[in-house]
């Protein structure tokens, strides 16, 4: 008795397609739903980076607002205090 192997190449096809079809719908939907051009590192790989130095610089200067505003109200209470 011997064995023989069948393989179905055009289901095999399609399965295949539709795994890309849902990889690509799942992208997109994500893409849709958040709005964002990037959404990872796979989208835009240089992107993301510059996106997130820009970012960090952003949390920087805002840092620094806020760093110099206390100082501005640290010298008001000081003046405050030598006008008394």
């Amino acid at each position: 008795m011997g064995f023989s192997i069948n393989t179905n190449m055009p289901a095999m096809t399609a399965m295949r397609n539709l795994g890309t079809a849902s990889t690509n719908m799942s992208k997109s939907m994500t893409r849709l739903s958040t709005g964002m051009k990037i959404n990872g590192a796979g989208d835009d790989p240089s992107g993301l980076i510059a996106s997130k130095r820009m970012s960090a610089q952003i949390s920087s200067l805002g840092q620094a607002q806020s760093n110099t505003q206390d100082a501005i109200n640290y010298a008001k209470t000081a003046d405050g205090a030598l006008d008394e």
